[in-house]
């Protein structure tokens, strides 16, 4: 699978497992990604979360897109940044209902955008899994 491809995949399935680092242990997370596209993949937390203190004390991150049927597997790891831009956090609002509620109650302050760039992305299958890894430059 090629950049593209990977792109494709990612934004057809944006449930993912995001993890970051904190005092140097790791933290998952089930997360729900906003867009994969060239600038990076984007998502979304409020400025209390423990996810927006990890990514700004530490900006290293890896993302797991799982196909369905649990066959599939791409892996992205990259450098998470804080996005400030109105017209986007607007965007993701009107697109995501669950978060009007939040946003129109506490404003667009504590609604934080998150990109992860300086991507390299690597695929696992079954037919893979004894493979060494070969990583593809997403962003």
């Amino acid at each position: 699978m090629n950049k593209d491809g990977m792109i494709e995949f990612m934004n057809a399935n944006p449930q993912c497992y995001l993890a970051t680092v904190e005092n140097g242990q790791p933290r998952v997370r089930g997360m729900l990604m906003y867009r994969a596209d060239t600038g990076g993949l984007l998502f979304h937390t409020a400025e209390q979360k423990d996810l927006y203190r990890q990514v700004r004390d530490n900006p290293h991150a890896e993302a797991c897109f799982v196909s369905p049927d649990g066959h599939l597997q791409v892996r992205v790891r990259g450098e998470m940044e804080v996005v400030e831009d109105l017209e986007l956090k607007k965007e993701m609002v009107e697109a995501r209902e669950f978060l009007q509620a939040f946003v129109y109650e506490n404003g667009f302050d504590l609604l934080k955008v998150l990109r992860m760039k300086n991507c390299v992305a690597t695929l696992w299958t079954f037919d893979l899994n004894f493979m060494p890894k070969v990583f593809v430059e997403l962003f």
